[in-house]
């Protein structure tokens, strides 16, 4: 089972906008993220063993037990690797309890002999498959650089199944784990 542990992001008005200019560019070799597999990655596992489930999901529950619900800002934009050469458009993350959140997160899945892995706090947007409007993506940057762009209030993180297919990924929960006094997730403008 192809898996990782995330946060599921419904994308705000804003957010929402940008994707359907970048929808745009499609036959240009972008490929916009759907809007229902928006999400936050804390640590990619790979391919797992289904029995193993119980002990990661143990594991994270351990890992999240002092962490209370927390907001993220979607600010700005940005490309990776650079705007000279774009693979990924991303939506930049200002979050006083994301980052040690996921450092937790993949300090617990390092104790189960799975890879640490860096933490790179952003929200995909699209990737870029083929020949692209480079100047019109770094113009798009440009104008969205300082930009609010929502926000989301996280209570939850979730281990997810991903199920690759050649219409694109589909995401499953397999299991949501709750922040120490959660009420809801909601996405807001």
């Amino acid at each position: 089972m192809r898996s990782f542990i995330a946060i599921p992001v419904s994308p705000s008005g804003q957010i929402s906008k940008v994707l359907s200019e970048l929808g745009l560019w499609r036959r240009q070799g972008l490929k916009p993220v759907e809007p229902e597999n928006m999400h936050l990655t804390l640590k990619f596992l790979g391919e797992i063993d289904p029995g193993r489930v119980p002990e990661i999901v143990e594991a994270i529950e351990r890992a999240i037990e002092d962490h209370s619900p927390f907001r993220v800002q979607f600010k700005g934009m940005g490309a990776f690797p650079n705007e000279n050469y774009i693979k990924v458009v991303w939506v930049g993350i200002d979050s006083d309890g994301l980052g040690p959140l996921a450092s937790d997160v993949i300090d617990a899945m390092a104790g189960l002999g799975f890879e640490r892995s860096k933490f790179s706090a952003h929200l995909t947007l699209a990737r870029v498959k083929g020949p692209k409007p480079r100047e019109r993506i770094q113009e798009m940057i440009a104008d969205n650089r300082d930009r609010d762009l929502g926000r989301l209030d996280v209570d939850s993180i979730y281990l997810m199944k991903s199920t690759l297919t050649p219409a694109g990924p589909i995401y499953d929960e397999v299991s949501r784990i709750e922040l120490a006094g959660t009420s809801s997730l909601s996405v807001q403008e």
